[in-house]
């Protein structure tokens, strides 16, 4: 056994009885701290988004990948998949009681990675499907199909959607589509979603990154302790 006892990298040479030896090198790294600017080399130190990094990283919301949380740009696009999977963490992971969605919608076939997380939020009506008939879970999830359906998860699962707001002289309101009207008005209304940018747009129809959703899931928890 080796024990490290501080930072470094050492070569270890042994040998067995035949005299034959060999080599491996060793690093030794300091513990991490269980900030996420140490767990995920993308996440900067300082940034806007760190603290909401945190919080869904500390809560089990959401998770990197290949050591990454990918916090924007176009690789930091969540899925709509992934936004399924969000929701059904916050909710402890509950057991779907109908199979619903793979009846229903096209593109499913039930063997999906995220197929308990869809099966629950279909029949509890968070997701509804794009046109009634497909998921299209690996599509970019919009800041309005965000907000519907973190409106529809609030409202089904009891908590105060009564907080709405008129949005109308936001920059890009007129892009809000009547499904997401309501959701757009409470996410608007309870300061989940502020807008983005110096003129605060609304960017309906635009993909929302992760550091982003990271922020909004931070605010609707931290409102609805």
């Amino acid at each position: 056994n080796v024990k490290g006892i501080k930072e470094g990298t050492a070569k270890i040479t042994v040998s067995n009885a035949l005299g034959e030896l060999a080599t491996c090198t060793v690093t030794v790294k300091a513990a991490s701290s269980g900030e996420v600017c140490e767990i995920y080399p993308d996440v900067a130190h300082g940034s806007w988004y760190e603290g909401a990094v945190q919080y869904v990283h500390d809560n089990g919301i959401m998770t990197g990948s290949n050591g990454l949380f990918k916090p924007e740009g176009e690789d930091g696009k969540l899925l709509r998949q992934q936004f399924v999977m969000i929701l059904w963490r916050m909710e402890g992971e509950p057991a779907a009681k109908t199979d619903a969605a793979i009846k229903d919608l096209q593109d499913i076939n039930g063997d999906e990675w995220y197929i308990d997380a869809l099966c629950w939020a279909y029949e509890n009506g968070v997701v509804t499907g794009v046109g009634g008939t497909m998921f299209k879970g690996a599509n970019p999830i919009t800041r309005q199909q965000l907000a519907t359906m973190m409106y529809r998860y609030a409202d089904k699962m009891g908590y105060d959607t009564s907080k709405t707001a008129d949005y109308s002289n936001m920059p890009g309101a007129n892009d809000v589509e009547s499904y997401a009207a309501e959701g757009m008005a409470w996410a608007v209304g309870s300061g989940i979603i502020s807008g983005s940018g110096a003129d605060k747009a609304l960017n309906p129809t635009a993909g929302a990154t992760r550091a982003q959703i990271a922020t909004v899931i931070q605010r609707f928890c931290e409102e609805n302790k």
